[in-house]
């Protein structure tokens, strides 16, 4: 199966041809017993990163880039409960 090429993004480490953070997120819910089924992912464009890292100083935080797509996303999984 031909390797995918990778794009550039503001995380390329993040998003890479062949990951191996996989089985480290598995042994983790292993380890854990927590279930698989339980995983969910999301995907943070460049544009939202960049509007994200703009809006924290706003409410008085600061962040690196990976901790800001988890606000982002944590931010807009709580809007939709």
């Amino acid at each position: 199966m031909p390797t995918k090429i990778t794009e550039s993004t503001l995380l390329n480490a993040m998003y890479v041809s062949e990951s191996n953070n996989l089985p480290r997120i598995e042994e983790l819910f292993y380890r854990k017993n927590w279930s698989l089924t339980k995983l969910a992912y999301v995907t943070v464009s460049d544009k939202i990163i960049k509007l994200t890292i703009k809006e924290l100083p706003q409410i008085g935080c600061s962040s690196e880039l990976y901790a800001t797509i988890a606000y982002s996303s944590l931010h807009d999984q709580l809007k939709k409960t």
